[in-house]
């Protein structure tokens, strides 16, 4: 994820922001980990997601686990393949969605779209 920049990396990296507050919760800092993983927007989505796909629910903090989690299903290849892209899909819904909000304002019309 060393493409994506987060607020909080933005500012670290010296650029003067706003504020560094998630634009999805306005509850914590914007991380890459917040947004995509522990954002309830984001817990939201993916609690959609796994009950969709019928697999494990899934309890995952960073990108790692993510990848630790994909590992531990035991699907067989196709339906692997599927879920990797649906999780892809999704990691990119939900920057999609943190970007109308930040750019456009558009937080309702924005979930929709996950």
């Amino acid at each position: 994820m060393g493409t994506t920049i987060s607020r909080k990396a933005l500012r670290d990296r010296g650029i003067v922001i706003p504020s560094v507050e998630c634009p999805l919760c306005a509850i914590e800092v914007e991380t890459m980990e917040h947004l995509f993983f522990n954002c309830p927007v984001a817990i939201d989505v993916w609690a959609l997601v796994v009950r969709w796909l019928s697999v494990q629910p899934v309890n995952v903090r960073d990108i790692g686990d993510l990848f630790d989690w994909l590992d531990s299903t035991n699907l067989n290849a196709k339906k692997r393949k599927v879920t990797e892209a649906v999780v892809a899909t999704t990691l990119w819904m939900l920057w999609r969605y943190r970007n109308d909000v930040v750019y456009e304002g558009d937080a309702d019309d924005g979930f929709k779209s996950i």
